[in-house]
């Protein structure tokens, strides 16, 4: 690989946005369902679909080049839960993979989870009150 610059790439598929790296005269590193990491020219990358550029400043160019040659040579399988495109991207630029789009979406879930077991405890308690209302009523009239 040649120097130049290096891009995050983005574009908006079915299930959010899918990540790459844009190396400057090299094509796109970027791990996908079916292909997992690899390197493919940017119409492969974005399948038609608008792409979104950010230049990459904080990085050492032959750092990032040497990173995804070394993920090239064992690359990983895409896993939508385990091991997305943002899980490569962030590997190799930061050296720890991570998905902010997995990490939001469980935050989500959980957020969900917790207002479902408040209202089912709300609606236990209710219940509850209910049933002792009708049981004194049903005192006072005997």
């Amino acid at each position: 690989m040649g120097t130049g610059r290096i891009y995050k790439v983005s574009c908006d598929k079915a299930w959010g946005k899918h990540v790459g790296l844009f190396i400057e005269g090299e094509g796109v590193f970027h791990n996908a369902p079916g292909k997992g990491e690899h390197l493919s020219n940017i119409q492969a990358f974005s399948e038609g679909k608008p792409i979104t550029y950010e230049l990459v400043e904080s990085v050492d160019y032959f750092t990032v080049v040497n990173k995804i040659n070394t993920a090239l040579q064992r690359p990983k399988q895409y896993d939508l839960l385990k091991y997305n495109c943002e899980d490569s991207l962030y590997a190799v630029l930061e050296g720890e993979p991570r998905s902010p789009q997995r990490k939001a979406v469980g935050d989500f879930v959980e957020g969900l989870a917790k207002a479902v077991a408040v209202v089912m405890i709300i609606v236990g308690v209710v219940g509850l009150a209910g049933v002792a209302v009708k049981g004194a009523v049903r005192a006072l009239r005997a």
